[in-house]
């Protein structure tokens, strides 16, 4: 491709780095303000499971225990452990609570992947337009940090900013050749390993898709320097595997592997369901189309390293998509939004004066100008539409005082079927449940795909299942042959009451009372607890 010198740029100075990489700080910080100042300290989302193993970790003198006790179950401690360290620092450095170093420390890391991001674009993106599209377009995104500033985002968020920073370093040490960068590449490697165990693997793989999308020519040097770094991360971080397979064998990484079937896996990738991401809850403002633009703009200039790393991160973890694929997403969305910007210059050049270019249409294309023109645009519908509210909730004052109501009137070995309108990913309170009331919950999948893969898929498969026919309940689609009283009698012989958190819920809900098997035990607006007779 025959590049405009002053279009196309391999570099840009540290200032215009550093300009962009604030501005998309600041951006950031104005779309996640409500989660800086809220009411509630209580973490966002789900955390429940971490919190216990922080708990954990501290009890057994800060060295990592060998299990944790969660919903009645003693899972193998072989979870990733950074994240918990960094809150337990944090909360000695502040004197704060973990639950509070929970709700923040997530949306801090956050803020500083789009730190992070903004001078990884700067080296891979081919001009400031683009540059300017992608500081503007990741922190407005939905998916940039949905699940990374929830109190499970503890241990994803601190990932996901190592995972962008080894490939920022893979990329100027290969531009730069200073040894200085293979030492950052390394132990920006091993955070992103030892914090989380998808994203470690999404950096372990993207950092091979560079090297060999951008040396070819080199192939036996990328090698040399992957086997380096590969190698030094594995010494670095054999304090934590080392101590896991000791204890329990490489079992407990192979359970926690989760996989969706592959007639979804094909359906996703092709219906467009991986470019699928959101500003808000449902609003796109066409980024899905820009980059599936920008994927086959790439694609026809035989620039491959953004379309192979997409396909990568998937691969890796489809179940998430397009949550994983967010920053190849944004990348691509800014090459798709020139090359459409481009097209429309060259058009109106074309109607106006017969395929001559006019002095407007020649600008237009020139600077970029409906690159600008429309990220502008979009900022400010943006922010005239944006109400300020959080879409990301930590669970109801009602919940917890609910569960703790179970703690101290329940017996100790009750079991509980806990029923929530979401399905279990997105079941917070049932997360929390265990921790929070201290029962045993037989619809709380977390922590199980550490001890038994098959025992994680049949509850996740049942919570599934429930949170349909909740879902169908509340909207009155009784399309069921069958209560959910007697599904959940189908599936569960063993089990004391059951707990339904959801809002403005009456008595008669799920034919329980009708059975005549059930009285209520507790009901207090957007919880009712049955007590199996």
């Amino acid at each position: 491709m025959i590049q405009d010198k002053n279009n196309y740029r391999n570099t840009f100075s540290f200032q215009e780095k550093l300009f962009f990489a604030l501005w998309s700080l600041l951006l950031g910080i104005v779309i996640r303000f409500p989660y800086l100042v809220p009411d509630d300290s209580f973490p966002l989302g789900d955390g429940g499971l971490f919190v216990a193993m922080i708990n954990s970790i501290k009890s057994n003198y800060y060295l990592l225990p060998e299990t944790v006790f969660y919903n009645n179950i003693q899972i193998p401690f072989a979870y990733p452990p950074l994240g918990f360290y960094l809150a337990i620092l944090t909360s000695i450095i502040t004197g704060y609570s973990t639950l509070w170093t929970m709700r923040f420390l997530p949306i801090i890391f956050n803020l500083l992947t789009i730190v992070s991001v903004a001078f990884l674009a700067s080296e891979i993106v081919k001009n400031r337009s683009e540059l300017f599209s992608v500081v503007n377009i990741f922190p407005i995104i939905f998916q940039s940090y949905e699940w990374l500033i929830k109190g499970g985002g503890v241990t994803r968020s601190p990932s996901l900013f190592f995972m962008t920073l080894s490939l920022l370093f893979t990329i100027l040490y290969q531009k730069q050749k200073k040894s200085r960068f293979i030492l950052f590449l390394i132990c920006s490697l091993s955070g992103a390993i030892m914090s989380h165990a998808e994203w470690g693997l999404i950096a372990v793989i993207s950092i091979p898709v560079y090297l060999f999308t951008h040396g070819l020519k080199n192939w036996r040097e990328s090698i040399k320097l992957f086997a380096l770094v590969g190698l030094s991360s594995l010494i670095l971080t054999s304090p934590w595997w080392l101590t896991v397979i000791s204890r329990f064998g490489v079992n407990p990484f192979f359970t926690a592997k989760q996989s969706i079937t592959s007639h979804d896996f094909f359906s996703r990738l092709f219906d467009g369901s991986i470019f699928a991401v959101t500003v808000n809850l449902s609003d796109n403002y066409f980024i899905p189309a820009f980059a599936m633009t920008g994927l086959v703009i790439s694609i026809i200039k035989r620039d491959f390293f953004l379309p192979i790393w997409l396909l990568s991160i998937y691969i890796v973890n489809s179940r998430n998509a397009p949550k994983n694929e967010v920053i190849p997403i944004t990348f691509l969305a800014a090459i798709g939004l020139q090359g459409i910007a481009q097209l429309i210059s060259l058009l109106i050049s074309y109607l106006n004066n017969k395929n001559k270019f006019t002095r407007i249409a020649q600008w237009t294309t020139k600077r970029h100008f409906l690159n600008y023109l429309f990220i502008l645009i979009l900022l400010v519908i943006l922010m005239i539409k944006w109400e300020y509210k959080p879409l990301i909730h930590p669970i109801s004052q009602k919940d917890r005082v609910a569960m703790n109501f179970i703690k101290e009137a329940t017996p100790a070995d009750a079991k509980f079927i806990v029923l929530t309108p979401s399905d279990w990913f997105a079941a917070d309170s049932a997360e929390w449940f265990p921790y929070l009331s201290n029962r045993h919950s037989l619809t709380t999948p977390q922590g199980l795909e550490w001890v038994s893969s098959k025992e994680f898929r049949k509850i996740s498969s049942i919570t599934f299942e429930l949170s349909t026919m909740i879902h169908n309940e509340l909207i009155n689609n009784n399309s069921h042959q069958i209560t959910l009283c007697q599904f959940i009698e189908s599936r569960f012989t063993d089990f004391d009451y059951v707990v339904v958190f959801i809002k403005n819920i009456n008595s008669d809900f799920g034919g329980f009372l009708e059975s005549g098997r059930y009285t209520v035990f507790y009901k207090k607006s957007g919880v009712v607890i049955f007590s199996a007779n």
